[in-house]
């Protein structure tokens, strides 16, 4: 959830609760001073004082109802208080990854070798050290009794763990025959609505706390016969520089849609 969707979701929540604490004031006959009866925006605006422990002298609860509707409104706004505290504190201190996958894995034979690509791109100021990165595949297929089930098995993967994450990577896998790709078809995939989840871990630079990411592949984001296109590219000033309008692109290559098999 974005910075922004979060403000407005705490902003509703708070409206929320002075508009029906308001209400329950305005139902109370005299319950505040000043306050005509039932003028639900005059309620509504000593809900917020109350709720945010502001007085400004001239509303005042009267009445043993009127008060106990206070003493429950301080209360609920003491835990509110809190909890929005606490989560904004939890949205600043726990790290983001921050770290963009390609949209689309690739699978295609290169130099006498089937391998299945995918990117990953850093994309913050400061750098994501000890790097690890899994994947797995899920495909759904029938038991030995016709029944539904889903299977999960780990891809391994090339240069898996890194000391520390460049602008850009390109993670592996080789399809052989201890792969659990051998000898599917493109088509098997989406038969079996198979996806590859990759997860990846790091440390973050800066506070020295572990980042997380997690992005899936379905089966019809797997892009057959092509390959990443080449990102890197030289500067004049003699340094290499990524171009991230490149980042998603692939190039076809004359390839088969069966990984090998015997």
């Amino acid at each position: 959830m974005g910075w922004t969707i979060f403000f407005i979701l705490i902003a509703s929540i708070y409206v929320l609760i002075n508009m029906a604490f308001g209400l329950f004031y305005s139902l109370i006959p005299s319950g505040v001073t000043g306050v005509p009866s039932h003028h639900f925006w005059r309620n509504f605006f000593f809900s917020v004082h109350t709720l945010s422990t502001v007085g400004y002298g001239n509303l005042a609860p009267v009445g043993m109802l009127a008060n106990a509707i206070v003493t429950l409104e301080t209360f609920i706004g003491i835990i509110f208080t809190g909890l929005v505290t606490g989560l904004i504190f939890a949205r600043f201190s726990s790290p983001h990854a921050l770290v963009l996958f390609s949209d689309k894995a690739t699978i295609a034979t290169h130099k006498g070798k089937t391998l299945l690509n995918l990117r990953i791109g850093n994309l913050r100021r400061t750098a994501l050290i000890d790097l690890t990165v899994e994947a797995i595949l899920v495909r759904r297929i029938s038991d030995m009794n016709g029944e539904p089930t889903l299977q999960l098995e780990r891809i391994p993967l090339k240069s898996a763990h890194l000391p520390i994450l460049p602008i850009t990577w390109v993670i592996s896998h080789e399809i052989t025959q201890d792969s659990p790709l051998y000898g599917l078809s493109k088509d098997d995939l989406l038969q079996q609505k198979a996806e590859i989840i990759v997860t990846l871990s790091a440390t973050d630079q800066a506070s020295a706390q572990t980042a997380f990411a997690m992005h899936t592949y379905a089966a019809e984001h797997i892009k057959w016969g092509c390959v990443l296109r080449e990102i890197m590219r030289p500067h004049p000033d003699g340094s290499v520089v990524a171009d991230f309008s490149l980042f998603h692109a692939t190039t076809t290559v004359p390839t088969s849609s069966t990984p090998p098999h015997n």
